[in-house]
């Protein structure tokens, strides 16, 4: 028996974890990583009033329960995507019914994914993927075609992102 859905090869059900709960502290670290995720642990354990260690550790349990997914780097709109030598791609998607929980449970650990919405309109989903390369544009339009509740996928390359 699975115990995560998104480590499942069936996708016919979706075991939901409550919410997790965060203290008026983990809420603070949290703001302070969004403003600078490259703020070293002391600086937010001495604007939070607590030792490093204990500031490291409650960082590591929030990336541990996945309320801190990933850390990331913003690069200057003045940057051309060229320059970073990577690219962002916008997967429109129609689904079969009301099924973006099943589509994201299958994808929401790809490591090229960046965001995912559902969206109320004449789509169902779309979502933002960053490659390294235009093949794999490719590959992974055929890898969301594959899934069982996709109807349809359209592709839009972003050429630059304004804000």
């Amino acid at each position: 028996m699975c115990i995560r859905a998104d480590l499942c090869d069936d996708l016919d059900w979706i075991f939901t974890l409550p919410p997790i709960e965060l203290t008026e502290r983990d809420q603070k670290l949290i703001a302070l990583l969004r403003q600078n995720a490259r703020r070293p642990v002391s600086e937010i354990a001495a604007i939070l009033a607590t030792s490093r260690q204990t500031m490291q550790k409650r960082i590591d349990r929030l990336v541990e329960l996945n309320v801190i997914q990933r850390f990331t780097v913003e690069v200057s709109e003045d940057v051309s995507p060229a320059a970073t030598g990577t690219f962002t791609v916008m997967f429109t998607l129609n689904l079969r019914q009301s099924t973006c929980s099943r589509v994201f449970a299958a994808i929401r650990n790809w490591p090229e994914l960046l965001q995912c919405w559902s969206i109320a309109g004449d789509r169902d989903m779309v979502t933002l993927f960053e490659f390294q390369n235009h093949s794999e544009t490719d590959v992974m339009r055929e890898k969301l075609s594959r899934h069982a509740d996709v109807v349809e996928v359209t592709t839009s390359h972003i050429l630059k992102k304004w804000k």
